[in-house]
């Protein structure tokens, strides 16, 4: 159960860098405010998704044990 959270844990993490990565490369190229804030707003939300992602795995898991 733990491997399975850890294995959560690292794909969500590698998922984020790709977006930041690709996120940084796009702002270098436009440097507009309207897109920055866009970009934010979109990072705020993916944030927020593998926040609530992992809290449900982890009441799944809680329930099982």
């Amino acid at each position: 159960m733990v491997m399975m959270m850890m294995m959560m844990m690292m794909m969500m993490m590698m998922i984020m860098m790709m977006m930041m990565n690709s996120n940084i490369k796009k702002e270098k190229r436009n440097n507009s405010s309207s897109n920055n804030k866009n970009k934010t707003m979109t990072r705020t939300i993916i944030m927020m998704m593998v926040v609530v992602v992992v809290v449900v795995v982890v009441k799944e898991e809680e329930k099982k044990n």
